[in-house]
């Protein structure tokens, strides 16, 4: 257990690359140039104001909503697909496996943090406060809707996590 504490950092980077590698992909599937791609934490303008951000993708020729929906919504659906598939995948391997651990953390907790902080970020330059500018929908939706979900993941959290490290037998 010790190891998954002191592999929090790359834990860390791997989700802000995927996250990141998602608006990416998401833009190129919608037709953007991207123009930059930083995975890592830095400070980037936006809105003539200087952020923290974690990750940034960066885009050009953007000429309609679907593309913005598209580039913005793309961490979600990667969150929600790496969970899902975490989820599937440790309901059906031994809780004994040596690498039920690692799904846990890096498919179930670290795509939840992932979620959560998306959803219910304040800054002005998180992907939610995007959607909300670019679809019109009331921020409230997307985070009733979310940390709906997000309850939903919490409890397959709890789930996996007693039959894991308390119902095992790990090395």
């Amino acid at each position: 257990m010790i190891y998954h504490a002191l592999g929090i950092p790359v834990y860390f980077f791997a989700m802000t690359t995927i996250h990141e590698s998602s608006h990416a992909l998401g833009g190129k599937i919608a037709g953007l140039e991207i123009t930059s791609f930083k995975p890592y934490p830095h400070f980037e303008n936006f809105g003539g104001s200087r952020y923290f951000v974690f990750g940034s993708v960066n885009y050009a020729n953007a000429t309609n909503g679907w593309q913005h929906v598209a580039l913005y919504a793309a961490p979600l659906a990667a969150d929600m697909t790496l969970f899902a598939g975490s989820d599937l995948l440790l309901s059906h391997i031994d809780a004994d496996s040596k690498v039920a651990p690692f799904i846990f953390v890096a498919g179930l907790v670290s795509t939840t943090v992932d979620w959560l902080v998306n959803i219910n970020g304040v800054s002005e330059a998180n992907d939610t406060n995007h959607l909300v500018q670019v679809t019109g929908v009331p921020k409230w939706v997307f985070m009733l809707g979310g940390d709906a979900l997000g309850v939903l993941a919490v409890w397959r959290i709890v789930h996996h996590g007693h039959r894991i490290f308390y119902t095992s037998n790990p090395p």
